[in-house]
């Protein structure tokens, strides 16, 4: 706290007013991004976006209770997902929103699920 006073004092409230304001629109929109993509390739990795292919919809318990998952840490990940709108949820069912759609789409025409998943992720990847 006392180095917020100082660079308070440093700069003046306006030009940290402006800091902040900058941080708080930037900083959201840029974390989002990585930790959709870290979450995918989680749920990728334990096989739950190619359930999500294969069926219409995958309840949460019954799937971690098959892989021997964690069923609230799988549901803290579909969660995340879901607030980013790729998936829908019904109780503790989800299935693929809309927006995600095209993964289907393009898994559909010739190659495998978590390929066409993985390449459309790794368009987006940033270092």
């Amino acid at each position: 706290m006392l180095e917020l006073i100082k660079a308070i004092r440093l700069m003046g409230w306006k030009h940290m007013w402006k800091l902040g304001h900058g941080y708080r629109l930037g900083w959201a929109d840029m974390m989002q991004g990585y930790f959709a993509h870290r979450t995918m390739q989680a749920l990728l990795n334990v096989g739950f976006i190619d359930e999500l292919l294969a069926k219409d919809r995958v309840n949460v318990a019954s799937f971690a209770a098959s892989r021997g998952l964690d069923k609230d840490i799988l549901n803290a990940l579909c969660e995340a997902l879901y607030s980013s709108h790729l998936l829908k949820k019904d109780g503790l069912d989800y299935r693929l929103d809309s927006k995600a759609s095209y993964w289907s789409r393009s898994s559909a025409a010739g190659s495998s699920s978590a390929m066409a998943i993985r390449r459309s992720l790794n368009r987006w990847k940033r270092y």
